[in-house]
């Protein structure tokens, strides 16, 4: 069963996890998560745990809940594919902070797994939901944008990866969703000069970069296509917004992500010869000029129907389809 099939749902799940970072429990599970991320890094880079357990905790408590939709989640699947990653802009996000749900995960590809850290995933990282939170200089000179990855507990081989039992349990009653991945990304900065990613054991320098650069890409992708796709601000049930009014979040909307309807064009080629039959194309990226930042960015041409409205339809080799 699927636990985050109605919109309604990214409020509760951002709840949830503000709950457990409150308690002495979830305090403890950050610390030693991130005590765990710095023990992997050198002396000099690594980061003051309580410093990033406060942004974890600022990040979801200020972060807009976000519902994505079966059918964005999907072109966002398919779409990070052949996203060729970018500097970071500060208006890349079509929100700030905010906090993001799927309603299937979406897979990124994890370290080698090893004996000794049974707490990796065997199948690739199954990202439920992302989060992220702007840190920026007061004349907004320098900044960045601090992500976050959150996995669901059943969502990839609980057994396999030391959730059994007791502590299976447990972690389903308070916190189904948890942070498996925290980093930074600097603003102006592309992740192909980011520099290299600290490989794992048994893991290429090659094969460490490339799965960063597929988080990136992924990330890019999704704040992307909602651009494209404006996010439209949906009432919760008052239950709902007064119980976390209750616990200390302020939040009545839940931002929805939907395709909405499919495009249709009568489309004429350049060369003025006129199309003879109706036709699907297929999603795809396309540079699009920005005159106000001097330079081209990817956008997302969603699949329509092209050719006059009275020719014959050619059927494509796989169907797609258009929900309105």
């Amino acid at each position: 069963m699927n636990p985050y099939s109605r919109y309604e749902d990214a409020l509760l799940a951002k709840l949830r996890i503000h709950e457990w970072y409150s308690s002495y429990e979830g305090d403890g599970y950050l610390r030693g998560f991130f005590e765990h991320l710095n023990s992997q890094h050198v002396p000099e880079e690594r980061l003051d745990v309580s410093g990033l357990v406060y942004m974890q905790k600022q990040m979801i408590k200020l972060a807009d809940p976000i519902y994505v939709s079966s059918d964005i989640t999907e072109i966002v699947d398919h779409a990070r594919w052949s996203f060729e990653t970018e500097a970071l802009l500060p208006g890349d996000p079509f929100t700030s902070n905010g906090f993001a749900i799927f309603p299937k995960p979406i897979m990124l590809d994890d370290a080698p797994t090893r004996e000794d850290l049974p707490g990796r995933f065997r199948e690739g990282v199954p990202v439920r939901a992302v989060g992220w939170m702007a840190m920026h200089s007061e004349d907004l000179s320098v900044g960045c944008y601090w992500i976050s990855f959150y996995v669901h507990v059943d969502d990839d081989f609980p057994e396999e990866r030391g959730m059994e039992g007791e502590k299976l349990a447990f972690f389903r009653r308070h916190a189904p969703l948890s942070l498996v991945h925290q980093w930074q990304w600097t603003w102006g900065k592309n992740p192909t000069e980011m520099g290299t990613t600290t490989p794992s054991a048994g893991e290429t320098q090659e094969q460490a970069d490339l799965r960063a650069r597929q988080q990136s890409s992924f990330v890019q992708t999704f704040w992307r296509i909602g651009q494209q796709k404006v996010p439209t601000a949906q009432r919760v049930p008052r239950g709902i917004w007064k119980d976390a009014k209750r616990k200390g979040l302020d939040d009545r909307d839940v931002k929805i992500m939907l395709l909405r309807r499919s495009r249709d064009y009568e489309h004429n080629e350049d060369t003025g010869r006129t199309m003879k039959v109706r036709s699907i194309t297929n999603g795809h990226w396309r540079n699009q000029w920005y005159s106000s930042i001097q330079e081209h960015r990817q956008i997302w041409i969603f699949p329509y129907v092209r050719g006059p409205e009275d020719a014959p339809f050619i059927n494509p080799d796989r169907m797609i389809e258009f929900k309105r």
